[in-house]
């Protein structure tokens, strides 16, 4: 079990720091760029730098540990620390927004940003934590992503696709996970919803065995949490058994490069333990044995909640 926790951490990073220099590309120029294996730089990050997509999830995880449990308030203090430092690496919009009404000294209650704007996807990347302390009880991950997300984001089809990503990684962490019926699984999981109506389109692609490249057009690769998040588990759940092979078509589609990679990396370092990150890739990321004691801390953090080991 430990090494799913670190798996879906390190994963998260690699997915990140691997997607980081393709933000926004078409799949065409990054086919042209990139060799499908290394690290590259761009814009005052350096190769195997990873995104405010990982640090966001550090900050979730650090709380987690420290607390318990989810503690909103503990989570808004340690954000507001995180956004003092400056290095918030390509912060979204929304999320910053509403850590800055958090450092005004607007309560975590009413910080979270409304309107559609706020359909993105900074809500759905953070709680990858979440999906794993709380894989044994999917009711209370439900609510427990519901309160993290509306720090930030206050829009049903954020919280909506952050409940999916933490299903699909709880899931993966339980070992009850069928990638053939991920999709469909997770669109009863959040119900009647946008999220809900284009995790089954994904679903009917994958089941005609579309391969992403030709599948991730049609459900979108953009910052709304309705496009990237079915993307994400349609490059997983098309080759569940491969990390690589995961992360690399999440990456070449173009688009939300860095947080489609992240968390489509995080559900295959989950399903597949951290033993299935290619060792170059878990070398070459950037704090790679921090986030693997991350990983063990937040584990041990969930034993002491009462989680027993299988």
């Amino acid at each position: 079990m430990k090494d799913k926790f670190e798996g879906a951490l390190l994963g998260l990073a690699v997915g990140d720091a691997l997607g980081m220099p393709f933000e926004g590309w078409v799949s065409r120029d990054i086919r042209k760029k990139w060799d499908r294996k290394s690290f590259l730089s761009r814009a005052g990050l350096k190769p195997g730098q990873f995104t405010d997509d990982t640090m966001l999830a550090m900050v979730q995880a650090e709380s987690l540990i420290d607390k318990g449990d989810l503690d909103p308030e503990d989570t808004a203090k340690k954000l507001v620390e995180w956004y003092k430092k400056g290095d918030t690496r390509g912060i979204g919009k929304v999320s910053k927004e509403a850590i800055e009404k958090l450092l005004k000294g607007i309560s975590w209650k009413e910080s979270g940003i409304g309107g559609e704007m706020a359909a993105s996807n900074g809500g759905a990347v953070r709680v990858i934590p979440l999906g794993l302390f709380y894989h044994d009880d999917l009711d209370k991950l439900k609510d427990r992503v519901k309160l993290a997300v509306e720090i930030t984001h206050k829009n049903s089809e954020a919280i909506k696709g952050a409940q999916v990503v933490a299903y699909a990684i709880a899931r993966a962490c339980r070992g009850d996970l069928n990638p053939a019926s991920l999709l469909a699984d997770a669109a009863k999981y959040v119900g009647s919803s946008e999220m809900g109506k284009k995790l089954e389109k994904a679903q009917g692609l994958l089941d005609e065995d579309f391969p992403p490249m030709d599948a991730l057009p049609l459900i979108g690769t953009g910052v709304n949490v309705v496009e990237s998040v079915p993307s994400a588990l349609y490059c997983f759940a098309f080759s569940p058994e491969s990390f690589l092979g995961t992360v690399v078509n999440a990456v070449i589609a173009g688009g939300d490069t860095d947080t489609i990679a992240a968390i489509a990396g995080a559900i295959s370092g989950a399903f597949n333990g951290v033993g299935s990150i290619p060792k170059e890739w878990a070398g070459g990321v950037e704090k790679g044995e921090q986030i693997i004691s991350l990983g063990d801390r937040l584990y041990e953090a969930w034993l002491k909640r009462g989680g027993k080991s299988g």
